[in-house]
């Protein structure tokens, strides 16, 4: 084979290879923004700064500094709390719920002792990035690696709102975790009205009674439903006169 054949051939393989190549290509680039960890900050940055962690089709801010919504810390017995020892990153959905936030470790994970109990407070905003075609419907909460001795327990109340001021609710509900309850517990917050913002109030408490009471992680995801679109409405509204004159011309065959 000449050289010239051999050139040709291999432009050839080339070619051929060029769209599978190309394809592959985005297809790793594609896997790589799924894949791509959200920012993660501290609870003390997340909610004071305040910052902002996009995950997915959903964007969380923290509230600030500014009651309602703002970091409460509220420890006795002789126990503390470090904000900066708690993690706030994205948690991505799990194919049931949409994507949301994950509070992980730090002094939640320490957890309190025998007298003494631990109340944290803190609120933040969870926005549709494609507010025209989405509404936020629900909200999930699980909590995670949870240990209770003697009667310590852990209670965590969720509260949800329309407004940043909190005088419109739109659910609340809570869980608590004692010694005869399963480790790790998850419930649903179904939310009223179509919102596209959701304004959430977390107030988290343990006690330790005689014993012990901490978790590792908690997780909070955010469903959504679709909204119908203009042209679906009208289409419908449109059908009702037709169906009206059906029905009468059925009326006045069957008389």
């Amino acid at each position: 084979m000449n050289s010239n054949s051999r050139s040709g051939k291999s432009a050839f393989l080339m070619l051929r290879r060029g769209p599978l190549l190309g394809l592959a290509v985005a297809v790793v680039a594609g896997l790589a923004v799924l894949v791509t960890p959200a920012r993660a900050d501290t609870l003390a940055q997340f909610i004071n700064t305040p910052t902002t962690i996009v995950v997915q089709d959903k964007t969380f801010t923290g509230n600030g500094t500014t009651p309602p919504g703002n970091l409460t810390i509220a420890p006795t017995g002789g126990t503390t709390f470090d904000p900066t020892s708690v993690t706030v990153t994205g948690s991505v959905s799990d194919g049931v719920h949409g994507p949301g936030l994950a509070f992980l470790g730090g002094d939640f994970a320490r957890g309190v002792s025998a007298g003494q109990t631990l109340d944290v407070g803190f609120g933040y905003q969870a926005t549709i990035t494609n507010p025209g075609s989405f509404v936020i419907s629900d909200i999930n909460m699980t909590l995670n690696g949870a240990g209770v001795t003697g009667t310590g327990f852990i209670k965590i109340t969720e509260t949800a709102f329309a407004d940043k001021a909190h005088t419109m609710m739109l659910g609340t509900r809570g869980i608590v975790v004692a010694q005869n309850t399963p480790p790790n517990q998850s419930f649903d917050l179904t939310l009223v009205g179509s919102n596209t913002t959701v304004f959430v109030e977390k107030d988290i408490f343990l006690s330790g009674g005689n014993g012990t009471a901490q978790f590792s992680s908690l997780l909070q995801n955010f469903s959504q439903t679709a909204v119908p679109e203009p042209g679906s409405i009208a289409m419908a509204l449109g059908a009702l006169p037709v169906l009206g004159m059906l029905w009468i011309r059925r009326r006045r065959v069957g008389a």
